[in-house]
């Protein structure tokens, strides 16, 4: 009886997978990152339009987690995403791309797009994002793409 118990609590334990939506301009105003973000790579979040890419590198997904454990969910939430996102980035800087545009959370393959926040999956152990984005190279500040046939 007790053993049968303990599974039944274990399985409520794990299955904790509570959905939130968070603030994208409050998890990049945290200190973490501030100092880890540069301006080398610009973020273009949701349908956010940006300039005509001079080049596409394609679309790439990371996805980040994080212990849970003595974190409060929004904690956790804002370091996984800065995780994914700093992995995004970092991929922009190999394909030689400036940007990242239509950015979205995706969640077993359920997308989640906005300009304003990203989702997150909470759970007891570990918490976690997972980030979309089209890698993109844009022209300079006041340079204009023009599109063949223009």
């Amino acid at each position: 009886m007790a053993v049968a118990a303990l599974l039944v609590a274990s399985a409520t334990v794990q299955a904790r997978d509570d959905r939130l939506l968070l603030t994208i301009e409050g998890a990049l105003n945290k200190p973490e990152a501030k100092d880890r973000l540069d301006d080398t790579i610009q973020f273009f979040w949701g349908d956010a339009p940006y300039p005509a890419p001079d080049q596409t590198f394609g679309i790439f997904t990371m996805q980040r987690k994080t212990n849970a454990l003595n974190k409060t969910d929004l904690e956790a939430c804002d370091w996984a995403f800065l995780s994914a996102l700093l992995a995004l980035r970092d991929r922009a800087k190999e394909a030689g791309a400036n940007a990242v545009v239509n950015i979205k959370s995706i969640y077993k393959n359920r997308e989640f797009r906005s300009e304003t926040q990203y989702e997150c999956r909470a759970g007891y152990f570990a918490t976690g994002v997972a980030l979309e984005g089209r890698i993109v190279l844009l022209p300079p500040p006041g340079v204009r793409s023009v599109a063949p046939g223009e």
